[in-house]
């Protein structure tokens, strides 16, 4: 697994394999590949330049 950290842009890659008991096209173990990606847009504040909603 690796997580790329760019400014306030996130990019996560991961791989996964699953499998539905008596299913018949997925039945037998198989994987999928996923990507996420993640964008943070807002006004900075604070010293550290954090963006936050609560």
């Amino acid at each position: 697994m690796k997580i790329v950290i760019n400014g306030i842009h996130a990019n996560l890659r991961f791989s996964a394999a699953h499998m539905i008991p008596e299913h018949e096209s997925c039945g037998c173990i198989h994987g999928h590949s996923y990507i996420v990606d993640v964008k943070v847009e807002g006004k900075r504040s604070g010293t550290h330049g954090f963006v936050a909603d609560f």
